[in-house]
């Protein structure tokens, strides 16, 4: 929803005609180090039946997304060792792993003009700040992998968490 000046909604839902690519699995990356937030996003992802490979480095990243084959990936920017803007670099770059069309998602308390710039300009499909609401980032990650084109489908192990975890 975007405001009007006279403060009337103006509801901006599109319909896109977006050819279809098949189905894919509802597989997702994530890749966060702050426990409560990740859990919280896995939980999330859980209920809504996807398969959750998930790690707290931006290290795995690229390494999950060449063994799963994720349609999504959720990152954090602020991460030891690499961060996630890096990782989905690297992660777009190898081009083998993720399908075509794999959604990216930034998800980081770094809110700055340039942040944001960075992470678009670097691939990322949306930029998500910290806090935020998980009915939106709900709404946006089915808008997104709707927006690709695959045809969601219930993965090997529909709400599986499988942890990749420096400790």
């Amino acid at each position: 929803m975007h405001r009007m000046a006279d403060d009337q909604d103006l509801d901006l839902d599109l319909d896109l005609d977006v050819p279809s690519r098949g189905t894919a699995p509802r597989v997702a990356v994530v890749a966060e180090d702050e426990p409560g937030i990740r859990s919280l996003i896995v939980s999330l992802l859980t209920l809504d039946g996807w398969e959750v490979h998930v790690t707290d480095t931006g290290e795995n990243v690229a390494d999950l997304i060449d063994q799963h084959h994720p349609v999504l990936c959720l990152l954090d920017v602020m991460m030891p060792g690499k961060d996630g803007v890096e990782a989905m670099e690297e992660g777009r770059s190898r081009g083998h792993g993720a399908p075509d069309g794999t959604v990216y998602v930034i998800l980081t308390a770094l809110a700055g003009q340039e942040d944001v710039i960075r992470g678009v300009v670097s691939g990322a499909d949306d930029y998500i700040t910290k806090p935020f609401d998980v009915d939106d980032l709900s709404d946006r990650v089915a808008r997104w992998c709707e927006a690709t084109g695959w045809e969601l489908v219930d993965a090997e192990h529909p709400g599986a968490v499988h942890e990749h975890l420096r400790y």
